[in-house]
């Protein structure tokens, strides 16, 4: 039954991502991808989307002047490069789902999908090789960026100035949930223990305020692009090229460019990645808890900022889990439901103090979400 109805819901779970990121061009793109895997095989699909990729890069400078200044228009004002942008990014992604079945259909027929599973685990390479040079590009990328002009421009419109000025001043203010010193008083609206306590310590080592943001926007990077490295290495044990350009592109991709600050709302885009590791392992292994409290502490790190942003980047968990579940099968169903009932549970558990500020604070997160996410409001 699996292996006869399988195909088919793997198919349908790419073009339902590919509908979810890009409407109806993604569903184009995503049934024109399946089709010529099973004409061309994934290779020549993975070469389309990352032609793809080149023509968009090529197509961001040239259909609009570069600007220091990356707004919500960055995207808008280049429509061929946004619209060749996604549907090459579908494109790798049904090329790497090609990828998969291919190397699951190549497995001994012995072998059941745990005993797979864990042989991949045993033979993973690990992410240090990665990690290091991706680190080094990201510190290169933004050292050599506006180096005039990073005070001025990026320091004071990155989120607060305070969190990079004066972290260990704010990290005190954030012991509390009851604010003072806004109006008559009202809950903190901002409770971030562990980036502020990350970005105390190193200013209390003497680094300065503008140094330490570039740090921070370093560590972001290279946490995206690491991450997506991981992702690959769920499917692809082996360190390969196929890892090095997934991170390379998600580190550097379109939405660095336009979104890359206020940070903070990086910071989902960043730990995107992280959850599908997460979520993947914790189902597919013998140690679950183990995976729900690795989850609930990347759930914490971003505090209470900005809940919907988090919950939006843990949108890639769905497919992910139908893959693993329905389509791979190295995991069951009852182990999903099992896992999530632990992410849940602990993840409640430690952020209950961003939990129950924002639960307070609803009114105003709601004004905020008017004022910036209604489609009018953007479009102006």
């Amino acid at each position: 039954m699996a292996q006869r109805y399988g195909p088919v819901v793997g198919a349908f779970a790419v073009v339902a991502v590919a509908w979810f990121f890009a409407g109806v061009v993604g569903i184009v793109a995503a049934t024109v991808g399946l089709a010529l895997i099973a004409v061309v095989g994934p290779r020549w699909v993975a070469a389309a989307g990352l032609a793809g990729l080149a023509g968009a890069a090529v197509a961001t400078v040239t259909e609009t002047q570069l600007s220091r200044a990356y707004g919500s228009d960055f995207a808008v004002n280049r429509p061929i490069a946004a619209e060749m942008a996604r549907v090459a990014g579908i494109l790798v992604l049904v090329a790497l789902v090609g990828f998969v079945r291919r190397e699951r259909a190549n497995r001994v027929a012995s072998s059941t999908g745990a005993d797979a599973a864990l042989a991949g685990e045993q033979r993973r390479s690990r992410l240090w090789p990665v990690a290091v040079p991706f680190g080094l590009l990201a510190l290169v990328a933004i050292l050599t960026n506006s180096p005039g002009h990073y005070i001025d421009e990026i320091l004071i419109g990155d989120t607060h100035f305070d969190l990079f000025w004066d972290p260990l001043e704010l990290l005190g203010r954030q012991r509390w949930l009851w604010d003072p010193y806004r109006g008559l008083g009202r809950t903190r609206s901002n409770f971030w223990p562990v980036p502020t306590g990350a970005l105390s310590l190193v200013r209390e080592l003497g680094v300065s305020a503008v140094l330490t943001q570039r740090l921070w926007h370093v560590a972001l990077l290279t946490t995206a692009g690491v991450g997506m490295a991981a992702v690959i290495r769920l499917f692809r044990p082996r360190l390969g090229v196929e890892q090095i350009v997934a991170g390379l592109v998600y580190m550097f991709g379109a939405f660095s460019a336009a979104f890359f600050y206020p940070s903070f709302y990086f910071l989902g885009y960043a730990l995107a990645p992280w959850f599908v590791v997460m979520i993947v392992e914790g189902v597919r292994g013998r140690r679950p808890w183990r995976w729900a409290a690795a989850f609930a502490l990347l759930f914490f790190i971003s505090g209470n900022l900005n809940y919907a942003a988090l919950i939006y980047a843990m949108a890639p968990m769905v497919p992910a889990a139908i893959y693993v579940v329905g389509i791979e099968r190295t995991g069951r169903a009852s182990a999903l439901f099992a896992w999530i009932t632990r992410a849940a549970f602990l993840s409640a558990l430690v952020s209950v103090a961003g939990l129950v500020t924002s639960h307070f604070d609803a009114d105003v997160i709601l004004h905020n979400l008017n004022l910036t996410e209604l489609p009018k409001q953007v479009a102006a």
